[in-house]
């Protein structure tokens, strides 16, 4: 990935989009990490589940996004 002071505003500004959208994915994450604690069994565990592979992959397709710019 380039500098910021190397890329133009449209790298720029889609660098910024993906890293705030990151740090929204953490946020969320952590709170499953928190949810997860309090011993939820049955159909909740498993839509828990399903929420953290969904959260594994948009992490991936962010990380994925950012390797794209400045190549």
């Amino acid at each position: 990935m380039k500098a910021n002071k190397d890329m133009d505003q449209k790298d720029f500004d889609y660098t910024l989009a993906l890293k705030r959208m990151m740090n929204d994915v953490l946020i969320v994450e952590e709170d499953l990490r928190q949810a997860k604690t309090v011993g939820i069994k049955g159909v909740s565990e498993g839509a828990l589940r399903i929420v953290e592979s969904r959260i594994y992959d948009l992490k991936a397709a962010i990380y994925n996004g950012l390797k794209t710019v400045g190549t």
